[in-house]
């Protein structure tokens, strides 16, 4: 339920960057307290591209493709970058990954 929140969270933040993109950082933090890992997240572009593609049938062509994939690489980084903590402060106490180990992000 939570994931589909999000998503949803998503979509009404799309004309909004800013917020959008503050959104995804607390979702690649979060992930973070979940355990996983930032190669684990990236593992999830091929998957979520067979996931929409039997969705939307014979509307997905080569540019949808195109679009979702790099809608779907974008989201990715700015997760990424969130779980080694890169981009905003980050409240004490959160943890995060580098060079392979959890480190905590807070100050």
């Amino acid at each position: 339920m939570e994931r589909k929140i999000r998503w949803e969270k998503a979509v009404r933040r799309l004309d909004q960057p800013d917020k959008l993109e503050r959104l995804i950082r607390e979702c690649g933090r979060n992930h973070c307290y979940y355990g996983a890992h930032p190669h684990q997240v990236q593992l999830v572009v091929p998957q979520f591209l067979q996931a929409v593609q039997p969705t939307l049938g014979d509307e997905w062509t080569g540019d949808v493709e195109s679009a979702w994939s790099t809608l779907l690489h974008n989201v990715n980084y700015i997760m990424r970058e969130a779980m080694f903590g890169g981009g905003e402060e980050v409240e004490e106490g959160r943890k995060g990954w580098m060079d392979g180990r959890e480190v905590d992000l807070g100050k």
